[in-house]
């Protein structure tokens, strides 16, 4: 499986499915575990928010820092609170179903742990398996993507390929004039791309996206934007079109082959800013702006190309 970099909100939940579901919490106690951090079966209250403190560029590697300010630090036994240090950091690793583990710096994977009647984190996992899968869930109840301003300007298109889309055998045996024919040709084009954020998929609550989609236009890389239009977050799959029609091409005397109907496609990909405002379930509201890129396989600049027709 491919590894990518996952964007946490301002605030989230870390979850765990055993016993019928378990939040990682600061949890206060006396003793060894003074301030601990347990995974308790437990309703959502403000000891279990948590905000991303660091993430290591280009990489998976991420701080995770709880709400009254100390971090998970890893040891040879477990997962404890502390400042910040470089066993604070933990690589996240995606898996099926919007799970991920957590390796250490030690190696091991957190995992579920049950000793003395109390359930908490342990980093004393060798392997990936399902006391080690977590989800995340984010304390909110709604969140709006309220502004998107695309950078046109730096818009690009990438791995540009021609297609057939309609082909037509031909032969002109006459000696001086040219012959015409008719070419028909169809090809499918997608109408709405896919919106993210610029550098992974944000695990967020679903959000709707009022913004207007880009797209080559005129034949070339002229980049415009259709009128807004609500659009789901990530991308609305399927909104495809079918393009269909015929084009009338000369065949030269004395001349025999096929003549194809091309079409250009390359992936577009358009940066963009866009800002969230959420309201969180402890009465919280925040507006923070994101950098984005749209994505979308293009399908443009129609030519025929006749460069195969040989002599009779």
């Amino acid at each position: 499986m491919s590894s990518k970099i996952i964007i946490l909100p301002k605030y989230f939940l870390i979850h765990h499915e055993c016993n019928g579901g378990v939040y990682v919490k600061r949890y206060n106690s006396t003793g060894a575990y003074e301030n601990g951090v347990y995974l308790l079966k437990c309703t959502v209250d403000d000891a279990c928010y948590m905000t991303l403190n660091e993430q290591q560029e280009g990489t998976n590697k991420i701080s995770f820092k709880l709400d009254n300010g100390a971090y998970f630090s890893c040891n040879d036994n477990g997962v404890l609170w502390g400042s910040w240090t470089r066993r604070s950091v933990f690589e996240v690793i995606p898996l099926d179903n919007k799970k991920f583990a957590l390796k250490a710096d030690n190696g091991y994977f957190a995992r579920v742990h049950s000793r003395d009647g109390r359930t908490f984190l342990a980093a004393n996992a060798t392997l990936i398996n399902e006391d080690s899968q977590f989800t995340i869930e984010e304390p909110s109840f709604r969140k709006q993507i309220i502004d998107v301003k695309y950078d046109l300007s730096r818009a690009e298109t990438r791995g540009e390929t021609p297609f057939v889309a309609g082909s037509l055998k031909v032969e002109n045996h006459d000696r001086q004039a040219s012959s015409e024919n008719t070419l028909r040709y169809e090809y499918t084009k997608s109408e709405v791309g896919t919106w993210n954020n610029s550098v992974g998929a944000e695990l967020t609550v679903s959000a709707t996206i009022d913004a207007g989609v880009p797209f080559l236009a005129n034949g070339s890389f002229d980049v415009a934007v259709t009128a807004k239009a609500s659009h789901d977050w990530g991308g609305s799959k399927g909104e495809e079109r079918r393009i269909s029609g015929e084009s009338k091409v000369s065949v030269p005397p004395r001349k025999k082959g096929e003549i194809k109907m091309m079409v250009s496609q390359a992936t577009l990909v358009v940066p963009f800013m866009y800002r969230t405002k959420t309201w969180y379930k402890n009465g919280q509201e925040i507006e923070k702006d994101e950098p984005g890129k749209y994505v979308n396989l293009e399908s443009y600049n129609m030519y025929v190309n006749n460069s195969e027709l040989v002599d009779i």
